[in-house]
């Protein structure tokens, strides 16, 4: 199988695609309000009732993040969608 790139480069959407780069990915997400959920009888597996993005300033790069402003920003998303942290179980 001939799935890295023999650049080790991923030209995600272009002409000239040879395969994938060492942990490139495409993740999409496509959302849908509830009520037309409710409407077409479609399955709902689960109702985002709020979010919340986190970027700290002082960091040098996006894949080390701050865990204290994390932990922050978790625990007020929990308090405004009115969630107790503690009925949440983390598998790993």
């Amino acid at each position: 199988m001939h799935i890295l790139s023999p650049e080790g480069i991923a030209h995600t959407l272009e002409d000239h695609v040879d395969g994938g780069g060492r942990y490139s990915s495409i993740v999409a997400m496509v959302f849908k309000h509830l009520l037309d959920d409710i409407h077409d009888s479609d399955t709902i597996r689960t109702v985002i009732r709020r979010y919340s993005v986190n970027s700290d300033d002082k960091i040098p790069t996006a894949t080390r993040l701050s865990s204290t402003p994390q932990a922050e920003d978790i625990k007020q998303t929990y308090k405004n969608a009115d969630l107790n942290l503690s009925k949440t179980g983390y598998i790993h």
